[in-house]
């Protein structure tokens, strides 16, 4: 919620203009910025991210990409199909194991 409000101030002093709406499923249309889809490169984007940087303070960037870094790596190294689109079509034992008691 932070970072979204931080965005919107930053965009708001920067005088940004939003997009225009899209109606249906905007992924993979021409001339929309699309989302990462991996939690990889949602972390590269965040740790190049000054105006979020700034916003929650560097320690707690720092600290949330080593936790999230440290959960990719753990998923890599145990579940076979991480890296393949196969991985986003399926739940994995570690998943259910590390995941579900938060439902």
């Amino acid at each position: 919620m932070a970072a979204c409000l931080a965005g919107n101030i930053d965009g708001l002093k920067s005088g940004l203009e939003p997009p225009p709406p899209v109606a249906g499923v905007a992924y993979g249309r021409e001339g929309v910025v699309n989302l990462p889809i991996r939690l990889e490169d949602s972390l590269n984007a965040l740790e190049k991210d000054e105006v979020i940087r700034e916003a929650l303070r560097s320690e707690f960037v720092k600290l949330f990409l080593a936790v999230k870094r440290h959960e990719t790596n753990k998923a890599a190294a145990a579940i076979a199909n991480y890296n393949t689109p196969e991985f986003h079509n399926c739940v994995d034992g570690l998943e259910r194991q590390e995941y579900f008691e938060f439902l």
